[in-house]
């Protein structure tokens, strides 16, 4: 989420660095590879997730006016479906 709130705040360059940083945590960290392992469905949330969320943020930092908008289109599918994905991380943590 980070990337793309800096990018729709207008921080080009920090969600650039962002970005990279949360490319290379996705693909290298062991949470990260336990999650993809265990949990149906993770790997799409999280690359569609980012890549529709990093789109709207480059239309919003292009039309500024329409902000908050894109962000609250991209936020609201993106929170609820996280939701229940963290239904399976906890029960996942109780074993």
């Amino acid at each position: 989420m980070l990337p793309v709130i800096l990018l729709n705040s207008g921080f080009a360059t920090y969600s650039l660095v962002a970005s990279i940083v949360v490319i290379l945590l996705f693909n290298f960290d062991p949470a990260f590879k336990f999650y993809k392992s265990n949990i149906q469905h993770f790997t799409r949330y999280m690359k569609i997730s980012f890549v529709s969320g990093m789109l709207l943020a480059t239309v919003a930092f292009i039309y500024p006016s329409f902000s908050g908008w894109v962000i609250a289109i991209w936020g609201l599918p993106t929170f609820i479906y996280g939701f229940k994905l963290s239904g399976q991380v906890d029960n996942l943590a109780k074993k």
